[in-house]
């Protein structure tokens, strides 16, 4: 039995990293859909109502694509940090995988979703799990200024998915016809 009090992934650094990861990953994820609906031109609210249950990886290619196609100053840099951030980050890893964990390292086991069943264990000394986790949050800060949102702007942004929820709790009603 593992001695919670000199565990890994029950320490406070630990602790405190994985909240700081999970909590860059959301800004990186709210940031590409952001970058989605500035790139169409397309109002927040229409950005959030598409964007709302695309998978991570369906934004990243939909913005990279988009971005790829615009005449954005930085696209390059903005293509390169969403391929990084999306390769190197382990979120799915992180977010889905279980996680095993003693007195000298924290291993988050990947399972497979689909096909022949395998398992590919990540593991990181708590040190090694803090610099991933620091290179993370880092890609995230450079996308963000490489896309160079307005900063009131994308507090728009946010405001608006609070505002769709706090509209009428029905949706229109669909054609009542069968095509």
């Amino acid at each position: 039995m593992v001695d919670k009090s000199k565990s890994v992934a029950f320490s406070d650094a630990f602790i405190w990293h994985y909240g700081a990861f999970h909590a860059s990953w959301i800004s990186a994820e709210a940031l590409l859909c952001y970058m989605i609906g500035s790139v169409l031109k397309i109002s927040h609210t229409d950005t959030h109502i598409i964007t709302a249950g695309m998978e991570f990886g369906r934004k990243a290619a939909i913005a990279r694509n988009l971005v790829y196609r615009s005449n954005h100053p930085k696209k390059s840099d903005v293509i390169g940090l969403i391929g990084k951030l999306q390769n190197e980050s382990k979120r799915n890893v992180f977010a889905h995988g279980l996680m095993v964990t003693n007195n000298d390292k924290v291993t988050f086991l990947d399972r497979t979703r689909g096909g022949d069943y395998d398992v590919t264990a990540h593991s990181f000394t708590l040190e090694e799990f803090i610099k991933h986790v620091k290179s993370v949050v880092k890609i995230g800060a450079e996308l963000h200024r490489a896309f160079g949102p307005n900063e009131d702007d994308l507090e728009a942004f946010h405001q608006a998915a609070l505002s769709i929820a706090n509209k009428s709790a029905t949706s229109p009603t669909p054609p009542s016809s069968k095509a």
